[in-house]
Order: C-alpha cells, then sequence, then structure tokens
C-alpha cells in the first residue's frame, strides 16, 4: 500500500503541543542532542556538528515513514524537548517511537511523559497504528520508567537494548486512558 504523508497539524494535550520539526529548530535540537547526558543514551552516541545535523534533517523530511516533533509548554509556546515516530508500517499498523530529546531545564516536569501519550494516542487514533515499539537501554531506568508509566512492556532484548511495545486494545477507543495517565 502506498500512503502519502499528510500534513501534520500541531496537537495539543495536557499542558503540552507537538509541533512538526523545522529547519528553526535545528541548532536546540542539536545543543540538547549534544548534552553528555542526552548523547549517552543514542546508538550513534559521538557529538554531531551543525552540518551533520542538517544532512540528518534533510533526508528525514524526504522519507514518508516519519514524523519528529517539537515538543512546547503549552503556556508560552517554550520548547521542552523532541519526540518522534518512525518506521511507520500502514500494512502491519506498527511503527518505532524514540529521538526524545529534553531540554535540561524541563527535565523533571513530565513533559515528555505527556509528549509521549499524546504521540502514542495519534498514532493509534489518527494513523490507525495499533503496534507502536521502542528501544532503550537497559541501563536507562529513568525513561524505563516513563516508558512503563506510558503503557509499554517488555518483549525482548538485544544486546543492551531493551525492546518495549505498547499494543492497542481495540476495545478502549483512547489508548492513552489505558496507559494510566
Amino acid at each position: 500500500m502506498i500512503v502519502v504523508k499528510p500534513v501534520v497539524q500541531p496537537i495539543s494535550g495536557e499542558g503540552i503541543r507537538l509541533r512538526l520539526l523545522t529547519e528553526n529548530d535545528l541548532p536546540l535540537t542539536l545543543a540538547w542532542r549534544n548534552r553528555d547526558a542526552a548523547r549517552s543514551q543514542f546508538r550513534h552516541a559521538e557529538k554531531l556538528v551543525p552540518a551533520e545535523h542538517r544532512a540528518w534533517f534533510d533526508q528525514q523530511k524526504k522519507l514518508n515513514d516519519r514524523y519528529y516533533f517539537m515538543v512546547e509548554n503549552a503556556e508560552g509556546g517554550r520548547a521542552v524537548g523532541q519526540v518522534a515516530i518512525y518506521n511507520i508500517n500502514h500494512d502491519a499498523r506498527s511503527a518505532q517511537v524514540g529521538a526524545f530529546v529534553v531540554a535540561p531545564e524541563a527535565e523533571g516536569h513530565g513533559f515528555m511523559k505527556r509528549a509521549i501519550l499524546e504521540l502514542i494516542s495519534w498514532a493509534f487514533n489518527v494513523l490507525k497504528l495499533s503496534r507502536i515499539c521502542l528501544e532503550v537501554y537497559a541501563t536507562n531506568q529513568r525513561a524505563i520508567r516513563v516508558y512503563e508509566s506510558c503503557g509499554f512492556m517488555q518483549y525482548g532484548q538485544v544486546g543492551e537494548m531493551l525492546l518495549m511495545q505498547k499494543i492497542k486494545e481495540e476495545n478502549n477507543p483512547d489508548p492513552v486512558v489505558s496507559a494510566g495517565a
């Protein structure tokens, strides 16, 4: 099945808003991504230079199976993080989420949990997916706790990476409710 990538309007949730990542966001997301604490959680953990980050962004824009979002605090519109959904497979009704990066001043305020829950809800209800997966380093206990609180469950491990998934409960039209949020 060929799917045309639809235009995505901003997604609003409890105290947050998700909007598509733009070129103007790149300096900020690069600074967040290059922090030691953030870099260590990515498979490609080397510091990126602006040209590499720009090339990555240009490549992502061309691909129909992914969306990268800026997370904004609904009060004032300040950027507080980034989330993504990629490897969207409409035939299998599945996708992967990740590329989670939080602004250092926004850590511990629940923005990313709310953003992940909104992203899941959008994926299940708008994209009509039924399974969302993610990978996380087994040593990243803080992130694992957040993902579990969003309803993800571990289903495997490959090397250092835990494999987690959230399955849409077909009899529950709003999967966020079932996540214990």
